[in-house]
């Protein structure tokens, strides 16, 4: 099954090869006299697909590995077997970062039982592709989808222990709402909720400290 793009599946180069949202904000630096400079990345952003699943497996493993005591356990077991397929069967949509040809981040939104709300879930940015704005793409896409879906919120839980993905949410107009709940991941870890309107203004402006797992 062919995954299609967002509104625009390869982002635009602007100066020096950056993509053009961020290049302005960028300096590009030439490489020593008498080398070659080292190629920039191609990143696209594409809706997921089942045969995805084992990528994604690895790629929330490694990333969520990298905060100590942090480890991702997806609602259902299922997820990672049928990715695309989970999410349609729950009214929404999966997408993924692809940073040449390999599977660098996702983000997916689904109904929720409450009406005219959207979850996210399944968020999650490596290392190397933070800084670029894709997180913030990513976060447009599923506004938009919600929006698309007359939806009036979105809203998600989050590891309190992951103080990057927290920023960038408040960042990105998401409010705290009152209250924790536990996540059964063995290691007692709470989680806190966020919400915000459909379609409230999305921030462009690259984070000081790049999104974490939770991007």
């Amino acid at each position: 099954m062919a995954g299609r793009g967002l509104s625009s599946a390869r982002r635009p180069a602007g100066e020096g090869g950056l993509p053009a949202d961020v290049a302005h904000d960028t300096q590009v630096t030439g490489p020593p006299t008498g080398r070659r400079p080292s190629p920039m990345p191609e990143f696209v952003i594409r809706e997921a697909t089942d045969e995805d699943g084992p990528a994604l497996a690895e790629l929330f493993h490694e990333t969520w590995g990298g905060y100590e005591g942090c480890a991702f356990e997806p609602e259902d077991p299922s997820l990672f077997e049928r990715p695309a397929s989970w999410f349609a069967e729950h009214g929404g949509r999966l997408w993924v970062v692809m940073r040449d040809g390999a599977v660098a981040g996702s983000l997916g939104v689904a109904r929720h039982a409450r009406p005219q709300e959207f979850a996210l879930s399944m968020i999650c940015l490596d290392e190397p592709s933070r800084g670029q704005g894709l997180a913030t793409a990513l976060l447009a896409g599923a506004d938009a989808f919600a929006a698309a879906s007359e939806a009036t919120k979105l809203n998600l839980w989050i590891d309190q222990r992951l103080a990057d993905g927290v920023r960038f949410l408040e960042r990105q107009g998401f409010l705290r709402d009152p209250g924790v709940r536990q996540h059964d991941d063995g290691a007692g870890a709470l989680q806190a909720h966020y919400s915000k309107p459909v379609q409230a203004e999305v921030s462009l402006r690259l984070s000081e400290a790049p999104p974490a797992g939770a991007a």
